[in-house]
């Protein structure tokens, strides 16, 4: 950060063009000069050098989303293989089933 530079003698002058005592323009003068110097002051080149700070900061967080969703896609894709496997398992396993009972309904129900 950088200060700001403030004409002490100036500001002096241009108090006492407005009537206001010399005491008292240099008393003023001397608490603004070091409010200035006291106080962090952000300079153009600052901002700038924050700004891209930030902006690196956001890229590297967009590529951190963009491989988690792309690991997500991958799971969601392993979840979903693996429930419509266990889906076609369950409807074959039961399929047999229902088989097995029509066959023994069939059985008792025939005349023998």
């Amino acid at each position: 950060m950088a200060s700001v530079h403030f004409d002490t003698l100036k500001f002096v002058e241009q108090l006492k063009a407005a009537s206001v005592p010399e005491a008292q323009a240099k008393v003023m003068a001397e608490a603004l000069a070091s409010a200035l110097t006291t106080s962090d002051v952000a300079t153009i080149r600052d901002l700038e050098r924050l700004e891209q700070e930030i902006n690196l900061r956001f890229e590297k967080l967009d590529n951190h989303i963009d491989r988690l969703e792309a690991h997500m896609q991958i799971r969601f894709e392993q979840m979903e293989r693996k429930f419509e496997q266990r889906l076609v398992e369950f409807d074959a396993k039961y399929e047999q089933k229902f088989v097995e009972l029509e066959s023994r309904i069939d059985a008792r129900s025939m005349p023998g």
